[in-house]
């Protein structure tokens, strides 16, 4: 465990960097679909199995790269996975047919699922506590600030230049963060039990509250790419105000900055609680009206939803998995993206009006599930 706050800072700030520029890509082909689909001379739902890919790969990585790490470290798979995702993300820009396309978007996909789970426990092991859940919160902000700011990236850039240039400029900057990881990242000594694997993970699937963590788990970032996926489809006709509504969404991931201090005042029950009201309060407005406005409103609120769900429930789970907790993060890692893989698929099959009320439903069945993990004396209490 590292103990220099100014090495601490440093490291901290380069992870949160990381964690931001990686999971951009899990977005940026979203708004430009229309683009990539002329410019291939394509459809645009082939335009859209590209994204299905590269999330169905990200979540396979994500669970093989977590098992990885262990016997390599977790520095080195960091390190490793920036390179090679700038070198996949060039290929990606240099497609020159929809197959293409396909390939270098899985192989992308592949090479960046390096950093997510290897970095939450490479939090827990270089940070002492009293700033784990702060790194880990940020980088989780990242993330949600990514699913917005990817998009905004490559739609900018396919309005003024060209959609391939989205991805030369984030070759370009996980080229730097390669160097800044190699430079900056402090090695430590990792607490690995490799012979203990198939044990762990058994542990893990039998415990009844974790798979209830996980069913929560799936609809986060299910919800939030549905969201933005089938609004991208409703306001088709409206670029600016679609561009408007993604900027707009930015000010709900704020909230996240916070989710330490109210985990720490209210405890994991009531933040989760919150977290789950602002998504079904949010959602339930546009069934009575789908104006812009509200669309704004509720870009906001779900964006904070998800913004306080996401690290909340990463610490019930490391709460509940103990000394299983690196690999009960790295199937969450897993089954998150699984969520935004199932996302775009039905975005696209639905309409926008029936994707929200699947999304109403979701997160009731999350407020059932949440309820279930707590027992009744602890809801008894919290009521007082």
């Amino acid at each position: 465990m590292v103990e220099s706050r100014k090495i601490l800072f440093f490291t901290g700030v380069v992870l949160v960097m990381c964690g931001v520029f990686v999971a951009c890509n899990i977005y940026t082909l979203i708004p430009i679909y229309p683009h990539v689909s002329e410019s291939l001379d394509v459809k645009t739902q082939q335009v859209v199995f590209g994204s299905t890919l590269f999330t169905l790969f990200y979540s396979f990585g994500l669970l093989t790269f977590g098992a990885i790490s262990d016997a390599f470290g977790r520095r080195i798979i960091i390190i490793f996975g920036l390179l090679t995702s700038a070198i996949t993300t060039l290929l990606v820009g240099l497609s020159p047919t929809i197959e293409s396309l396909y390939l270098f978007r899985a192989i992308q996909g592949f090479s960046l699922a390096t950093f997510a789970p290897v970095t939450f426990t490479y939090c827990f092991e270089a940070f002492p506590a009293r700033y784990r859940t702060l790194v880990i919160s940020l980088i989780n902000t990242g993330f949600l600030v990514a699913g917005i700011l990817g998009q905004v990236i490559s739609q900018v850039f396919a309005d003024i230049s060209h959609w391939r240039d989205t991805y030369y400029f984030f070759a370009i900057s996980y080229a730097a963060l390669f160097v800044m990881t190699f430079v900056s990242l402090p090695k430590i000594k990792e607490a690995c039990n490799r012979g203990e694997l198939l044990k762990t993970y058994r542990r893990i699937v039998q415990n009844k509250s974790l798979l209830k963590c996980y069913g929560i788990v799936f609809t986060l970032l299910f919800s939030f790419i549905a969201f933005y996926d089938g609004l991208n489809h409703f306001y088709s006709d409206n670029p600016n105000e679609l561009f408007m509504l993604r900027v707009t969404g930015l000010f709900g991931a704020i909230l996240s900055f916070f989710t330490g201090k109210i985990l720490d005042k209210w405890g994991d029950m009531k933040t989760l609680y919150l977290g789950l009201f602002l998504g079904i309060t949010s959602l339930t407005l546009l069934i009575f009206d789908p104006s812009f406005h509200i669309l704004a409103i509720v870009s906001i609120l779900l964006v904070s939803s998800v913004s306080i769900l996401v690290p909340t429930m990463i610490t019930i789970i490391g709460s509940i998995a103990g000394k299983d907790r690196a690999k009960a993060l790295s199937i969450y890692s897993f089954i998150l993206l699984t969520g935004a893989t199932a996302a775009s698929p039905i975005a696209i099959w639905l309409s926008f009006k029936i994707t929200v009320l699947l999304l109403i439903f979701l997160f009731l069945a999350n407020l059932l599930l949440g309820t279930s993990l707590f027992p009744k004396t602890k809801r008894q209490s919290a009521r007082l």
